[in-house]
């Protein structure tokens, strides 16, 4: 995208975007799987999303300064 002249906006957007339809689809296809996931797995999928999601906003603050 870099090569293309978007946008850094542009490109967030895609991001956020992407990383949504990522979590739809892993709770989507978990969801089938029964009360192991509900049970163990989401719990620790909703953990790891949010360091990643911690780790990314704390880089954007960075970027902003």
């Amino acid at each position: 995208m870099s090569k293309r002249k978007t946008s850094f906006s542009m490109r967030m957007l895609v991001a956020l975007v992407l990383g949504l339809a990522l979590v739809v689809a892993v709770d989507l296809v978990g969801t089938n799987l029964g009360t192991i996931y509900t049970d163990f797995v989401q719990s620790e999928i909703i953990a790891w999303f949010g360091l990643l999601e911690t780790g990314f906003l704390c880089f954007l603050r960075m970027l902003e300064y």
